[in-house]
């Protein structure tokens, strides 16, 4: 085939993908130029819902519309292989725009993948504004205390069922605390390590670095930077007397 007619097939075909959409039809399957065909999966939290079955951006019928999550596209797609469904040219899962929130990892597994020639693809409905993927919840409640501060009360955190050390506001981070303000601490040296940890579990400390009288002790994360990597450590025992402290 000429690369003149290559082109004009093309366009042929995305011209009737275009139509098709406009008339309110969404294909199931779609074939550009002469390539394979393709399957289109589409996602919306907001008005999918995952006992459809994903084939078209907006529900057309009752069980015919987008899904609700990540998750639900996953395990159509692994429910499709099995049964020889997924068409040779892959498939395209569409993430409509705003958040798609996860409740638990999504994980993706071997067979969770595409060939070469049929990939399995995760991408935004729109090419200019990206989805958002994210793990995060909305905390909601805030209040201004007498000291001008703004908190909240998280009754799962403080029965110890949640934990979160990241925080975001209006879409920017917010640091937590850190000591020293600038620079770093040094370990002042090694310590054995208890029976039965593997690897070292606590080091030794200089002056006042770190004290037993926090109140929050199990809340403090010791980063440490080693040669490729940083380390993120709970705190599990801090000896005042020997100045060393001990990691969960």
């Amino acid at each position: 085939m000429r690369r003149r007619d290559f082109i004009r097939q093309t366009i042929l075909a995305a011209a009737a993908l275009r139509g098709a959409a406009a008339s309110g039809s969404s294909p199931v399957v779609a074939t550009a130029g002469v390539g394979a065909p393709m399957l289109n999966i589409y996602v919306d939290p907001r008005h999918g819902n995952d006992a459809n079955d994903g084939r078209v951006p907006r529900t057309a019928a009752p069980g015919h519309g987008p899904l609700a999550s990540l998750p639900a596209a996953r395990d159509l797609l692994r429910r499709m292989r099995k049964a020889r469904a997924v068409p040779a040219g892959g498939a395209t899962v569409y993430l409509s725009l705003g958040s798609h929130v996860l409740t638990e990892a999504l994980q993706l597994l071997p067979q969770d993948s595409g060939t070469p020639n049929g990939p399995i693809v995760f991408t935004s409905a729109s090419p200019r504004r990206p989805a958002l993927i994210t793990g995060g919840r909305t905390i909601r409640g805030w209040r201004v205390n007498a000291q001008g501060h703004w908190e909240v009360t998280l009754p799962d955190v403080a029965a110890g069922k949640w934990y979160f050390s990241q925080l975001f506001v209006n879409g920017r981070r917010r640091y937590r605390p850190r000591f020293p303000v600038d620079n770093y601490y040094t370990i002042s040296g090694r310590i054995p390590r208890l029976a039965g940890h593997v690897g070292d579990d606590g080091f030794g400390f200089s002056g006042a670095q770190f004290n037993a009288a926090w109140h929050n002790v199990a809340d403090v994360e010791v980063l440490c930077f080693l040669e490729w990597f940083m380390a993120r450590m709970r705190i599990a025992h801090i000896d005042m007397a020997r100045h060393t402290v001990r990691f969960t």
